[in-house]
């Protein structure tokens, strides 16, 4: 069967979608006057048409090539690890689930916008952000235990430090949030202006959100120099009794 290599590109296109995608329904909700831009939330910018469409088509696909990245990096930990059991296997499926429901929480925020379902809209921020900060926490630790292999150093300090950062975001992110809200007495808090109660805490919140987002995406680049020296093999498919009749007609006569 085939070998692939190149996997490098799912990282890469993952780090590049992301902020591409929001960086776009930015500038058209800002021109289509949708949201002000004082640094709206990132879910704002994609709440109403077209720049909807565009966010949740593009951030789905991102959330399938940042799945493929999680499988990708659960192969290669379990392979690098067999021989000398640096991380369990267990420990390595539990990180690989942490990354599937970060994937899932993306879809979930790509598809649900937060005025229509804001419950489930920030149940699957929660999932995507937290979920992928746990994620990437496992794997600055499998990159401290592969280390002893040779593997890249400055890979597992660049890891660390935009994990360190990431978490700080999220926090930032939360209860600066939580704040602003407490505080505002607007209409519509897609334009927030500088008059109104909590305008410092919504733009801290808001600029933190925007810094995570791009944090985690310098994350999954960090998977750049460990993919390009993978290559996958195309999996083995068994046909038995394809063409087995399902009922034995010499019988019946």
């Amino acid at each position: 069967m085939g070998v692939h290599r190149n996997l490098e590109v799912f990282p890469m296109a993952v780090c590049l979608l992301g902020p591409i995608t929001f960086c776009l329904t930015f500038v058209l909700a800002v021109k289509l006057g949708h949201v002000s831009m004082l640094i709206p939330y990132i879910s704002y910018t994609g709440e109403m048409p077209p720049e909807k469409n565009l966010f949740s088509q593009f951030l789905n696909i991102t959330a399938f090539l940042l799945a493929i990245c999680v499988y990708i990096r659960h192969v290669l930990v379990s392979t690098a690890s067999e021989d000398d059991y640096l991380v369990n296997s267990n420990v390595n499926g539990i990180a690989t689930a942490f990354g599937l429901v970060s994937c899932f929480g993306m879809c979930t925020v790509a598809n649900f916008q937060v005025n229509n379902v804001r419950s489930v809209h920030y149940f699957g921020a929660f999932l995507c952000f937290v979920g992928g900060n746990v994620y990437f926490l496992f794997q600055t630790i499998f990159s401290y235990r592969l280390s002893y292999m040779g593997h890249n150093k400055d890979v597992l300090i660049c890891r660390l430090v935009l994990c360190l950062c990431a978490f700080a975001f999220n926090v930032i992110t939360v209860v600066t949030g939580v704040l602003s809200y407490r505080h505002f007495r607007g209409k519509d808090p897609n334009h927030w202006t500088p008059e109104e109660d909590g305008f410092i805490w919504h733009i801290s919140s808001a600029t933190a959100e925007w810094l995570l987002t791009f944090v985690q995406s310098m994350l999954v680049l960090t998977f750049f120099p460990e993919f390009k020296a993978v290559q996958i093999r195309a999996p083995t498919i068994k046909i038995e009794n394809m063409y087995t009749p399902l009922v034995n007609f010499d019988d019946i006569a």
